[in-house]
Formats: structure tokens, sequence, C-alpha cells
């Protein structure tokens, strides 16, 4: 292998299956990364699958849509559950850390969290923008139909009051990522 990373080989095996599943060859594979925008040669896909040639992140990328999986899978794949996985060399965590720590949910190493959290402020804003995002549908609906069911005006004003809310919340949050100089979709929060 051309490096000491356990990672080239779990990718490799793990894209080697996937593939497999997919009942495509190296150059078919080859063929979807192409059409796909990131040409990857079969001979340089082997090298891949037998761990002698660790990708780039554009390559896995690439590889995962044209695989029809997630990227974490092609670097993690069967050891998700089990672990323990190396990091690098020398650093072996269980399996699920190392997929928190790849998601950018906890850090690696715990003499390493305060900064890792500070570092990370802004993809929680993310995902607490998301969380919030996909609940206003949720009290929408539910206002929906306390007025579709010809409700009790208290449960309507509940409902009302509720969305509200709700969406107040929503705009703070948006407020608190644009002030972290986040680029929102605002077509994304048009719910």
């Amino acid at each position: 292998m051309d490096d000491s990373s356990e990672w080239s080989l779990w990718t490799g095996t793990q894209m080697e299956r996937s593939r497999r599943e997919a009942g495509l060859s190296l150059a078919k594979l080859a063929d979807r990364c192409r059409d796909l925008g990131v040409p990857i040669h079969r001979i340089a896909l082997g090298k891949i699958e037998a761990g002698d040639r660790t990708p780039t992140v554009d390559e896995i990328a690439v590889l995962a849509i044209a695989l029809n999986t997630s990227p974490v899978m092609l670097l993690f794949g069967p050891q998700l559950a089990e672990g323990p996985v190396e990091v690098l060399p020398g650093l072996r965590t269980a399996a699920m850390h190392a997929l928190r720590w790849f998601s950018g949910m906890e850090p690696i190493t715990e003499d390493s969290a305060g900064a890792y959290r500070r570092s990370h402020e802004s993809l929680q804003a993310v995902r607490h923008l998301m969380e919030a995002r996909a609940l206003i549908p949720v009290f929408t609906k539910s206002l929906h139909e306390a007025i579709a069911q010809n409700g009790s005006p208290e449960r309507i004003e509940a409902a009302q009051s509720h969305l509200a809310l709700r969406q107040e919340m929503l705009d703070d949050i948006e407020r608190d990522v644009r002030d972290r100089g986040l680029i929102l979709d605002d077509d994304a929060s048009d719910t």
C-alpha cells in the first residue's frame, strides 16, 4: 500500500463490495464517474479497491454517488457496527466514535474537546436551522387539520400560536446563521 492507513484498505473493500452488489465492472464504474464529472480510470479504481491507492475527497464523493451509497459508508463500511478503526496511524477508536467525529458531532480526543467545539459552533447552528425548518411543515399541517376538522377556536388558536412560535424560533436561528457569515438559501425557508 502507498500509506499505512487502514482506511485505504477499508475504503477499497467497501467500494468493491458496493460495486459488485450493483453489478458493475470497473470499466462501468469508471464510466459512471466520468459521466458525473470526476473521471477515474478503471486501473486507478482497481488500485483503490486493492488498497494500493488512497482516493481523493472528490473521488470518494463521486464514488459514493456512482455506487448509491454515502461517503461515510465507503470510509468505514462494515466497521461502523463493530470497530475499532484506525483514524490515523496509531490512533484507534470505536467505529461509532470515529463516525461521530467525521460527521462533526464530537472531538476525536478529549484533549482537543474545547477547541473542537468552538470551531464547530457554525456547524451546530446549521444543524439547528435544519431541525427548525423541518418542524415548520409539521406545525403548519397541525393548523390546517384543526381548521379542516372545524376545531374549536381554542384549538385553532393554540395551533396558530405554536406555528408562530416555531416561525419566530426559525427566524432567530436564521439570523444567528447569517450573523456567523454563513450563506442561506432563502428559497429553503419558504414553507
